[in-house]
């Protein structure tokens, strides 16, 4: 509002005020929009804020009101306004003025009138004692002394320190305005509190031409017989008046020195303009000869083209007779030619359409082979792991989704889209509501991808890993079932629905500590396989169960990397891989791909949860946090809530993943972990996952397609044996649920599906 005000921006201000902007805004000076509109005369913007109850009885930190600004800028349009508007004529600023001093002080007559019709107090003074009168005298302005003199102000007042306006006009040298109080008979024998008359300040301030008109005022208003001037009140007054002669001489001189100089440049400029007036002549008469060159050319021109024209006309007539002659001769050959045309068409379409189809069978063969050798693969790889991961048909698929009607889609992105179903498939009745992954068809690249995450997810087993559920490729659109998580970390961050609460920092903490476990454990190579690296780590792919625990997915564009074992660093890929602001400047750099790049993504996604703001803004955000300048707590997500602490251990963890310049900079995964850790435990965090532990069927956290039907030593049941999940927690030898060590099963069977997440073990 005040930037528009202060511009004049009508437009600006309309659309501000039906948005129910503040219309009484203040800046650091205590300004309003009419206070700004005032100082700069916009009376449009002051007429539009005065029909929407602007305070004209505002005040700036000096005690002005708006009518104050437009007076003492002269802006007669704007004062107009104000008064009609009830503006307070008789306001006072800190400094005791009204609007008229201020209007006065500056010589604005119209807004002085103005002021004047309204009946503002000729006789105000300010906190110095000075009337309008005084600072109208003191400025010089003949029309606004002459106003206030035809309105009766009182030419006798005095400041505080004596001052009439006599005395401020003569110390400030005024000749008209000293005339003009003279006129009307001011007093020039009045003294100020030093004793000092009019005159006597003029003659101070070496004001020559004001001393002569008080000393002829005061002469005029002494009586006949006067008394004797003394010897040395006489010289003085001898000297003065031969000092004052000689000032008015040297000024003549000065006076005719500057004339002379003023003709003698007068005469050098009238030699100039002669002289350029000469060459222009010169240039002109030049040019009038070539112009008369020129017609002469254009005629000689005009007669060759008419020459030509009528050659030409009898070449065209000779020339159409013959054209119509070939024409009757060429109708006959282009019907032969359309009719050829036609036919070779006719031809060209069988043969386009019936390669098309011979490409579209070749596509389909590939795409069956394809298949074929994708089901093949997994077979073997199912097979070698004794996996049970469900392979389903696409009529259960279809049927649940109701036919992956748009009601049920629930995502969409590069890879295809994402439906829910309902109830738990005939194939899985104990995975509950799944999300169905619909492949779009996209050739060989698109099976790979496939083939690559079934793979990865078949030898893969952790808590916070989302694991695959189910397949299906009966068509060239495979599809992936997985368990239905309730969102994304990123949907509690940054895009958070209406409605929907922000994550705390705790939670926050959580969900990247849990998420980070599961990549670790993808790193470490096993028996079963090598090191797995994700490739594509950010806060939409850690997803949430409704209890808010985190599980890691999407792992289509996830390898092995057999080549990490052995000493070797990295791994170089022919094509960039990842989501721009999560992809690690060195694999930019170099096309090489290591843990360290996933860790990079792993420290963004934490500065994400630190922020709440997308991945690019915030990098840039936190530059100088990184850079050690400022605190963190100055750039976190004021919604989470995040002790100064806590969000200073946070950055470090970031600035590990991915403020180094070199890999030997960059912290590794496993130590940012053990950091988050300790930060998790020193805040009392819950160590492992959330488990309400009150359904009658409660399914394997690790593979969430089978009944639970093992408990640990430590009291937890939360696994299958099934498929191996019990194995795999007991081979890392830590209870997901309390983190605690194990070592054996301490109860297994059926009926454990029916218990209590815990149950203390004596």
């Amino acid at each position: 509002m005040l930037r528009a005000a202060e511009n004049g921006d009508v437009r600006e201000l309309t659309r501000l005020l039906e948005n129910n902007a503040n219309i009484q805004e203040r800046d650091n000076h205590g300004f309003s929009p009419l206070h700004e509109a005032a100082v700069y005369g916009h009376e449009d913007a002051v007429r539009l804020l005065l029909e929407n109850n602007a305070d004209t009885a505002a005040r700036d930190n000096g005690g002005s009101s708006p009518l104050h600004w437009a007076a003492v800028n002269g802006h007669e349009g704007a004062v107009r306004l104000l008064l009609e508007n009830n503006a307070d004529i008789a306001a006072s600023t800190n400094g005791g003025s009204s609007p008229l001093h201020w209007a006065a002080m500056n010589g604005h007559e119209g807004a002085v009138r103005l002021l004047l019709e309204k009946n503002a107090d000729i006789a105000a003074r300010d906190n110095d004692g000075s009337s309008p009168l005084h600072l109208a005298a003191m400025n010089g302005d003949e029309g606004v002394v002459r106003l206030l003199l035809e309105n009766n102000a009182d030419i006798a007042a005095s400041t505080n320190d004596g001052d009439s306006p006599l005395h401020l006009a003569a110390r400030s040298g005024h000749v008209v305005a000293v005339r003009l109080l003279l006129e009307n008979n001011a007093d020039t024998a009045a003294r100020d509190n030093d004793g000092s008359t009019p005159l006597d300040v003029a003659l101070r301030y070496g004001y020559g031409a004001v001393a002569a008109l008080l000393r002829q005022a005061a002469a005029a208003a002494s009586p006949p017989q006067q008394a004797p001037v003394g010897q040395a009140e006489a010289q003085r007054v001898g000297e003065e008046l031969a000092r004052e002669r000689s000032r008015r001489i040297a000024a003549e001189e000065l006076a005719r020195a500057r004339c002379v100089a003023a003709e003698e440049e007068q005469a050098r400029e009238r030699s100039r303009r002669v002289a350029a007036e000469e060459e222009t002549r010169r240039v002109g008469e030049q040019l009038a000869r070539e112009r008369e060159r020129c017609v002469v050319a254009e005629e000689e021109q005009a007669r060759e083209r008419s020459r030509r024209v009528a050659a030409e006309e009898e070449t065209r007539r000779v020339g159409e007779q013959l054209a119509r002659e070939r024409e009757r001769c060429v109708a006959a050959e282009e019907e032969q030619a359309r009719e050829r045309s036609r036919r070779v068409a006719a031809e060209e379409e069988t043969r386009r359409v019936g390669e098309q189809l011979a490409r579209e069978r070749e596509r389909c063969v590939v795409a069956e082979e394809e298949l074929a050798r994708t089901r093949e693969q997994l077979e073997a790889v199912l097979q070698a792991q004794q996996r049970s991961i469900a392979v389903i048909s696409i009529e259960e698929l279809r049927g649940a989704t109701d036919g992956f009607s748009d009601a049920n889609k629930i995502g969409q992105g590069g890879f295809g889209s994402v439906f829910r179903t309902h109830q738990p498939l005939p194939s899985l009745p104990h995975s509950g509501p799944c999300a169905v992954k619909r492949l779009d068809a996209s050739g060989t690249q698109g099976l790979r991808e496939v083939h690559s995450e079934i793979r990865v997810l078949s030898v893969c087993w952790h808590e916070h890993l989302l694991p695959l559920v189910g397949f299906c490729l009966d068509e060239a659109t495979p599809c992936l079932v997985y368990p239905l998580m309730a969102g994304n970390l990123e949907s509690r961050v940054v895009d958070v629905p209406q409605g929907q609460q922000r994550f705390s920092w705790q939670e926050r903490v959580r969900a990247i500590r849990d998420a980070t476990r599961a990549l670790v454990y993808l790193h470490t190579p096993l028996a079963a396989r090598s090191a797995v690296l994700h490739r594509d780590i950010k806060p939409s792919n850690i997803l949430l169960d409704a209890l808010g625990n985190a599980k890691l997915a999407d792992v289509g564009l996830a390898r092995e990397a057999p080549e990490l074992q052995g000493g070797v660093t990295h791994v170089t890929t022919q094509r960039l891989i990842g989501t721009p602001g999560f992809i690690d400047p060195l694999y930019i750099q170099s096309g090489r791909f290591s843990e360290l790049t996933d860790g990079y993504a792993m420290g963004v996604s934490l500065l994400v949860c630190l922020g709440g703001r997308p991945a690019i803004p915030v990098v840039d955000r936190f530059g100088n946090a990184l850079e050690g300048l400022a605190p963190a707590e100055t750039f976190t997500d004021p919604t989470a809530e995040w002790p100064p602490d806590v969000a200073e251990q946070a950055l470090e963890v970031v600035r590990g993943l991915i403020w180094g310049r070199l890999p030997s900079q960059r912290m590794v995964l496993s130590q940012a972990l053990s950091l988050l850790e300790a930060m998790a435990d020193a805040q009392r965090l819950r160590p492992g996952i959330r488990d309400d532990g009150e359904d009658a069927q409660r399914s394997c956290i690790i593979c969430m397609s089978a009944p639970r039907s093992v408990r640990f030593d430590c009291g937890h049941a939360l696994c299958c044996t099934v498929n191996g999940c019990a194995a795999a927690i007991l081979q890392r030898g830590v209870c997901p649920n309390c983190r605690v060590r194990i070592s054996t099963i301490a109860d297994q069977g059926d009926h454990i599906a029916l218990q209590h997440t815990f149950v203390a073990v004596n």
